[in-house]
């Protein structure tokens, strides 16, 4: 088959034109999404509706913890499972993080007023 390098350059060209179009669709979604003020994020993401289709005591009772286990929270926001993984082992550890220091504060601050030493 005879190609020529036209054909060749058209299709280099497609290709490149695909996934510049896949890193532009992405951009916005996954460059920069800030939480920077944790009591706006705290009123969404601990909403009571969200326990509806979160289960989040299924949830936990699912991963079958033992009162003196080390659990991981990982993107912890404001603490929506943090706190209550920090009741389902009152003797172990919680290890509660986020990217965003607003919202380690936030959980901070809540550990404590909730009582919340694990």
């Amino acid at each position: 088959m005879n190609r020529t390098p036209g054909f060749a350059a058209l299709l280099l060209w497609l290709w490149a034109l695909c996934f510049a179009g896949i890193a532009a669709a992405q951009a916005p979604a996954t460059h920069d999404h800030g939480f920077h003020d944790a009591g706006h994020w705290a009123r969404i993401f601990d909403n009571p509706d969200r326990d509806t289709w979160q289960k989040p005591e299924e949830v936990i009772r699912a991963l079958e913890l033992k009162p003196d286990a080390a659990v991981a929270d990982i993107g912890a926001g404001t603490g929506y499972f943090a706190v209550r993984l920090a009741r389902a082992v009152p003797n172990g550890r919680v290890y509660a993080v986020d990217v965003e220091q607003e919202m380690v504060a936030y959980l901070e601050k809540r550990a404590r007023h909730e009582g919340l030493s694990n």
